[in-house]
């Protein structure tokens, strides 16, 4: 069996194919076998199997997720939390940015300041969040063997 990936808020966790559970397993391959039936007299009742077995197998990947998520080594967790609060500050300045261009009791030159210093605000949030995933990527990095 092959290795599974799971992308992760921007990070990529690699679990052993033995990580998946059964229920899952099971239902890929019932969902695969299904849609490959071509009768139109089940089409109806394929369709339904189809999504009933689509959103099992959409909680079970959910579950494996979570596991996932759960066994991530605290300094992981941390730069996660820390890339999630730099992205939402990004969302913050290009909000604010849109709410200058929008406010009529500003002239044009106080606009202009205003936005050339949101943009360098965007600038270092950018830089940081480029930080954040250098050292993410060097957290979920494996130890070094032997």
């Amino acid at each position: 069996m092959s290795d599974i990936y799971y992308n992760v808020s921007n990070m990529q966790i690699k679990l052993p194919s033995s990580a998946i559970n059964t229920d899952q397993k099971e239902s890929i391959t019932i969902e695969e076998e299904s849609s490959k039936k071509t009768d139109k007299s089940t089409d109806k009742s394929t369709e339904k199997d189809d999504i009933s077995l689509s959103i099992k197998a959409q909680k079970s990947y959910q579950a494996s997720l979570k596991e996932a998520e759960e066994s991530l080594p605290i300094p992981v967790k941390l730069l996660k939390a820390q890339l999630a609060r730099l992205q939402q500050r990004l969302v913050d300045i290009k909000q604010e940015i849109d709410d200058i261009k929008a406010d009529n009791r500003l002239n044009d030159e106080d606009k202009n300041t205003q936005l050339a210093i949101k943009q360098n605000d965007i600038s270092n949030v950018m830089s940081a969040i480029q930080s954040v995933n250098v050292a993410l990527l060097e957290a979920m990095k494996p130890p070094p063997e032997g």
